[in-house]
């Protein structure tokens, strides 16, 4: 094969992620505005109620998959070496850059804070009455109600970086009209 051959020639692995990517990447973003969505219904709910308990209880269990799906996606991203070309470069890219590593990072930290709070009631968080997660970490009850005001706010921070994310992805797609955001798409 000639070099303007492999340069012109496209396939599927070269112009979208892979399927693996894909899937994780939209799973993260499920569980993502879930967990924000349940956390702001519950607070309209009444103490003590069994709709907000069930709903709490289930925001523990989906945060278990969270984690779980996280931490999956950062071994992969650090496993895989088969990343896509950059679609942009110069500021762009390195916004792009910076706005992703914060993503993990903050997804990083906000699944740790909810663990901590989960396990600094000393018993173990449930996961969908199927089994519960004992706490591995012995966590002062005192500090319950600073980490669950940072859980709070790395919810809101994460939204925030979730709404740049998004508007990055559809302004490639309707304004600068690149493949940009086809790239993260399921294969039809």
């Amino acid at each position: 094969m000639t070099s303007v051959t492999a340069q012109t020639r496209t396939t599927p692995s070269e112009t979208r992620h892979d399927p693996l990517t894909i899937t994780l990447h939209w799973i993260t973003a499920f569980l993502v505005l879930f967990q924000f969505l349940s956390a702001q219904v519950w607070e309209f709910l009444e103490k003590g109620t069994a709709g907000r308990l069930g709903l709490i209880y289930t925001h523990f269990a989906f945060g278990i998959l969270l984690t779980i799906v996280v931490l999956v996606r950062v071994v992969w991203r650090i496993a895989n070496r088969n990343h896509l070309p950059a679609a942009t470069s110069g500021i762009k890219h390195l916004a792009a850059q910076a706005v992703h590593l914060c993503l993990y990072g903050l997804l990083l930290a906000q699944v740790a804070l909810g663990l901590a709070f989960g396990w600094s009631s000393g018993k173990p968080i449930p996961f969908f009455n199927l089994f519960s997660v004992p706490p591995l970490l012995t966590i002062d009850p005192s500090y319950r109600h600073q980490i669950a005001g940072l859980h709070n706010d790395f919810a809101w921070i994460i939204i925030a970086f979730v709404a740049i994310h998004a508007f990055a992805a559809l302004a490639h797609h309707y304004i600068l009209r690149d493949k940009v955001l086809m790239r993260m798409m399921p294969a039809r």
